[in-house]
This record gives structure tokens, sequence and C-alpha cells, in this order.
């Protein structure tokens, strides 16, 4: 049975709620708008996948899920088992070629965190490079990731392939900034009609998006406020989501408003590999006192400068 892209269903395999939203946000920016489930467990991911004929992209939490690459391959075999099915797997740390010479999957992708818009285009939307659906590519190696690879998220092989170091474009800010310049006719519809609440959720879900992938690079200047600026957008659109308000008040529309433009100014600089303005920074850093002094808006945990750089020393990067 033919399935037109249009129906095609995706499932995601996953503990953290964070990748649940990311991973939707993702499937959504590249046209998957079919019905999305979230498991967390393999063999209810399992049973959705030979039931229903329409789930033919799968994403894998690799932090949580790691051991089907190593323990319980037969159940990794299983979940990519239909022929039509794509399956994409993110790592945290570098899997090892024999590894993925042993599982001999022809239809999973493996990528390195933070997630990239590339990723899905390349898996899914591409299904993998031929066109069309059931298309065949091999899997991705991760042994030999360089340090520098960590602001170039899929990549694979040999630490040779990486492209020699010059003038370009911030590729991780100008995917972002695209992200967001698509808020802002969002934002231009909430900004006439302060009732438009679903144009505020599909903010949310951008800003969601970029959360864990500014995370990745705060020890550059002006992540860790782009980071701090997401959560305030994210957190905005999950109150009005969990509430019974019917339309956003003055306060938090302002909020809104300077948190998505500091963000895309921010992001113009750095996609330019130029650091931005301290009046940006400084801007960034007071909307993030607002969202902290606002008591009804949700505060989650940040991670300090100090734990990222424990976890990336750990991770030797």
């Amino acid at each position: 049975m033919l399935i037109k892209k249009s129906q095609i269903q995706s499932i995601v395999i996953t503990k953290d709620r964070e990748f649940k939203h990311r991973c939707i946000t993702f499937l959504n920016n590249i046209a998957f708008n079919a019905e999305k489930i979230a498991v967390d467990n393999v063999a209810e991911a399992v049973a959705h996948i030979e039931q229903n004929p329409k789930v033919l992209n799968l994403v894998i939490d690799g932090k949580d899920f790691y051991s089907l690459l190593e323990t319980y391959t037969e159940e990794l075999k299983k979940l990519c088992g239909k022929a039509d099915l794509v399956a994409l797997m993110f790592v945290d740390k570098a899997v090892p070629e024999e590894t993925l010479t042993n599982l001999n999957l022809s239809n999973l992708f493996i990528k390195r965190l933070p997630f990239e818009k590339g990723h899905f285009n390349e898996a899914f939307h591409n299904r993998g490079g031929k066109g069309g659906s059931g298309g065949i590519f091999p899997s991705v190696s991760l042994a030999d990731s360089s340090k520098a690879g960590l602001s170039n998220a899929g990549l694979g092989g040999s630490s040779s392939a990486a492209k020699p170091a010059g003038p370009k474009k911030n590729l991780t800010a100008f995917e972002a900034t695209a992200h967001v310049r698509d808020t802002i006719a969002m934002l231009n519809i909430l900004d006439k009609n302060r009732s438009a609440l679903e144009q505020l959720v599909k903010i949310g879900q951008i800003f969601n998006g970029l959360v864990g992938a500014f995370a990745y690079f705060a020890k550059k200047e002006g992540y860790q406020e782009l980071r701090n600026l997401a959560i305030v957008v994210d957190e905005i659109s999950r109150f009005y989501d969990k509430s019974d308000s019917e339309s956003v008040s003055e306060a938090h529309y302002d909020l809104l408003y300077h948190s998505v433009k500091t963000s895309f100014l921010i992001l113009q600089a750095l996609r330019d590999n130029q650091t931005p303005k301290t009046e940006l920074i400084d801007k960034a850093k007071e909307m993030h006192q607002v969202f902290l002094k606002t008591d009804e808006l949700e505060k989650r945990d940040m991670v300090d400068q100090g734990e990222i750089d424990k976890l990336l020393e750990s991770e030797g990067f």
C-alpha cells in the first residue's frame, strides 16, 4: 500500500518530555503533520509499528535507549523491520564502527546531538536522499567524530572529512534564525488579537525545540542568553496551554515580544560569527530577570556554566 507523505505517522521513543516536544516540532517543521505517538518503551513502539501501516517514521532517544545498539540489538532490528520505515536515533556519545557493522541496518540514521533540521530532512523528508518512500541509505558512524564536530551534529566517518576552518556562516545559528523568523508572523497575529492563543502555542513549540540546542554551545557568548530567552518564550506558551485564560495579558505579551525580538537580533549576529552587541546581551538578561520575577510562570531548573563545562569535559569535548 502506497502511503502519501501527508499520511505518514511518526513514533518517538523517549522518557524525556523535552526530547518528545523537540521531535514533534522538527517533524512539523518538515511538513510531517500526521499523528505523532510518543512511548517510553520498546515493546509498545514495536506494537504500533507492526499494527499501523502508516507509522513509517521512528525517532529514538539514544540517551535513554543506547542499549539498543549494544545489548538489545534484536529489539532494534524489530523496530526497523518494516521495509518502508525510516529510523533516526540521536546519541550523546560516539558509536563504535564495529557496533554499526554488526547491526547492518540500512534504514537507520544515527546522529550526534544536538538536533538539527537537516537530520530530519535527510532521514524523513528525503527518505535517505533517494526520494519517495522506502529509500535505502547507510548508517552513520560517529566513532571518529572530532571535538570540533559538536557544532556540526550530524558528523560521521573519519575526522579527516571535516572541512577546513575558514570564514563561513554559523550553521547552527543560521538554522535557528530561520526558525525564529517564522515566529514573527505569528507574533504579529497575536499583537493584533491577544486571543489568538494557537499562535502562541506554535511560537512556544519552535522555541522549545531550540532550548537544548543552545545549551550545547553555552560556552560561546550569546548562547546562554539565547537558551534563557527560549525558556522564557516556551514557559509563557505553556502557561496559556494549561490555564483557562482566553487571551494573553499585556505583561506576558510584552515579555514575549521582547524575548523573541532580542533572540532574533542575537542570532543575526551569531550566524555571521559576530559577537552580539553588549546592549543585546543586557536586554536578554533583563528579560530573563523579568521572567524570574513573574510568579505565575513556571521556573525550570537551569544548568549553570560550571555544570555545562563539566558535561562537555566528561564527554571529551
